[in-house]
């Protein structure tokens, strides 16, 4: 059974509203209702009653909540174990990462092998939704995470800070702009997101409306796809701009949000052995690599070098 549907499921039964658990798990709304129908579905029973936006448990869900909090507390003393176990191997750690910082992760893997020959770092690529659940369950040591995060049984610390920008198709009367202000792409529709979906579409905006909400992408090549048609825009980090330029899109700053923050993050009550030496190395590694990076293209660049 999935430990992510379930973390997914006691969250809905301790908030008893969807909307409430989904910001509590940094998901989207859609997403976790999707997750409790795929639970559901594989016990073959129904566990909440609906009622509007709030939730209550059936006789079946109190039954299956208590059984999911002990599974839950099983599988974090396992975790806690295993990972005690493996210290007797202290040249080895994994560090995962999420799309857009595999440039970081390049960088720290290069620079361990300078710096600390004796320390076999592994990488691990996972997707923004398994961004911190790779640490609860033992897949990754540390992991390159983008803020915000579902931080609970977490400790982080915070690389670097990058502005975010918008992503437009190359044909928005918008693209010949240096800057945009938030407020000016109010009517604009915008990507839905799995993941941390208030946080990349800026809601709610400073007018105190919500965004108009587009198509899903769960992917970077999704996103890009949908972006390039014209159909809606994008707000991405910087840095994933850069590596992901595209012809059909232009990327343009936005001066009045706050900036996407890139953290090492590890599991609070087992820390790894090397935390301290890989801290400080992927603090400089980040850095380095962010401040020889281009500023992503303008329109004008994007015709001079398709």
């Amino acid at each position: 059974m999935d430990l992510r549907l379930l973390r997914s499921f006691v969250t809905m039964a301790e908030e008893g509203n969807v909307g409430r658990a989904a910001q509590r798990l940094y998901i989207s709304q859609p997403a976790l209702s999707k997750q409790l129908q795929r639970l559901e579905a594989f016990l073959g029973v129904e566990l909440f009653h609906r009622h509007h936006r709030m939730l209550s448990l059936t006789p079946a869900g109190m039954s299956f909540f208590d059984d999911a909090q002990k599974l839950l507390a099983q599988a974090a003393d396992i975790t806690v174990r295993a990972r005690n176990t493996a210290r007797a191997d202290a040249s080895q750690v994994t560090v995962a990462f999420v799309a857009g910082l595999v440039g970081i992760a390049s960088a720290l893997l290069q620079a361990a092998q300078r710096q600390q020959p004796d320390l076999d770092v592994r990488l691990l690529r996972v997707e923004w939704t398994d961004q911190t659940d790779c640490l609860r369950n033992g897949r990754a040591d540390l992991a390159l995470v983008r803020l915000p995060i579902d931080e609970r049984d977490l400790q982080r610390q915070v690389l670097i800070s990058e502005p975010r920008v918008a992503g437009l198709a190359s044909t928005h009367p918008l693209v010949a702009r240096t800057a945009l202000s938030i407020c000016e792409l109010e009517a604009e529709p915008i990507i839905r997101t799995s993941n941390q979906q208030d946080y990349w579409t800026v809601n709610p905006r400073p007018s105190g409306n919500a965004p108009i909400l587009g198509p899903l992408a769960n992917t970077v090549e999704e996103m890009l796809a949908v972006v390039s048609s014209g159909r809606c825009m994008c707000i991405t980090a910087q840095s994933l701009a850069q590596a992901n330029a595209h012809p059909g899109i232009a990327w343009v700053p936005i001066t009045d949000i706050s900036p996407s923050s890139v953290a090492l993050t590890w599991p609070a009550q087992t820390p790894p052995a090397q935390l301290r030496d890989l801290a400080g190395l992927a603090q400089r590694t980040a850095v380095a690599v962010t401040s020889r990076t281009p500023a992503p293209p303008t329109e004008s660049t994007r015709h001079a070098h398709p």
